[in-house]
């Protein structure tokens, strides 16, 4: 099973700090790892860094940033093939997305059952159950994060659960007077 991590704090961290974090959970999945982080200059925008291997080895080439909101992820393959680089940062987690032009990331741990043969692993199902629900009829009279509160319900109602998720998902707060 993987490791995954989310520090969501009123005070700034940098990336480096969160890595100390995330080395804790190494023992989780040492095939790779990857951050996602709130970019304080553009609140409505996440960025990301993800390679293959070890912590520790990431944080000697990752870039420092400062966010008061990360996800981590450190990953043991349990699905697709084993033991082998990761030739695409598509399969290293967290996994970035967008729902109605909003951007999404997700890290995620563990197995979703009796998956269909044409996802390699559990994450292309995830990203394809939220993309095939984004348009739906009854989620157009909502507001975007309710539409994506809504799919989020949907998916853990529908799919056999063995998994935990964290996801970070920048809504916009309008202020009317």
């Amino acid at each position: 099973m993987c490791g995954i991590l989310a520090l969501i704090s009123t005070t700034k961290y940098n990336s480096l700090q969160f890595l100390d974090f995330l080395k804790y959970l190494q023992h989780r999945g040492q095939d790779s790892c990857g951050i996602a982080y709130r970019d304080l200059l553009d609140k409505n925008f996440i960025a990301y860094q993800k390679a293959n291997g070890l912590v520790k080895d990431f944080r000697d080439t990752c870039a420092v940033v400062y966010s008061s909101t990360f996800l981590g992820h450190t990953r043991y393959t349990t699905s697709g093939q084993r033991n082998k680089k990761i030739e695409s940062t598509n399969m290293i987690h967290p996994i970035l997305e967008t729902f109605q032009g909003n951007t999404f990331a997700f890290v995620f741990n563990g197995n979703i059952p009796n998956l269909e043969s044409k996802y390699s692993c559990d994450t292309e199902f995830i990203t394809d159950f939220i993309k095939s629900h984004e348009n739906k009829i009854n989620f157009k009279c909502v507001s975007k994060d309710e539409a994506f509160a809504r799919v989020l319900i949907e998916f853990i109602t529908l799919v056999e659960r063995a998994y935990n998720i964290i996801f970070l998902y920048i809504f916009v707060v309008f202020w009317v007077k």
